[in-house]
């Protein structure tokens, strides 16, 4: 019963107070809109970075057109291609780019072969009989990527 006079009774307190039932509904509204203002700014900037990127493509394959091409279609990366991987590291090194990615030659070869290996090996423990891929295990295909220092 105590319980519930007192309730009532700060409900006819707030009631009778106007002020203080728009400062307990205003002040969240307020503080929402100054928290999605400050935190709009910096999202604005860093939608607005576009980046160099170099592409050493010494696979000239399926991969670095895919590589190349989601890169693109990103919208912040412009993709510069470079055929040398030394002039590419002093590139970046010397800060005129941000970064490079580096295709060895045979990298897309050696991922399909790598995919074909696993396979295999999936549908084999399935219990289901596989002409026998090269049982010699491809090295992992790598990608090399080089950052400027200051990032």
């Amino acid at each position: 019963m105590k319980i519930r006079a007192t309730i009532f009774k700060e409900f006819l307190l707030l009631a009778r107070d106007p002020g203080g039932m728009a400062l307990i509904f205003l002040m969240p509204l307020a503080l929402v809109i100054v928290i999605a203002l400050i935190q709009d700014a910096p999202f604005r900037d860093y939608q607005e970075i576009k980046l160099e990127v170099l592409l050493v493509d010494q696979d000239n394959d399926s991969l670095s057109y895919k590589i190349k091409r989601a890169l693109e279609t990103s919208g912040n990366i412009t993709v510069v291609k470079e055929n040398d991987l030394e002039r590419a590291k002093k590139l970046v090194q010397a800060g005129e780019f941000k970064a490079s990615i580096v295709l060895q030659n045979g990298t897309t070869q050696a991922l399909k072969k790598k995919t074909e290996q696993l396979i295999g090996k999936i549908v084999r423990n399935m219990g289901i009989e596989t002409p026998s891929i090269d049982s010699v295990q491809t090295p992992a295909v790598s990608l090399d990527l080089y950052f400027d220092p200051a990032i």
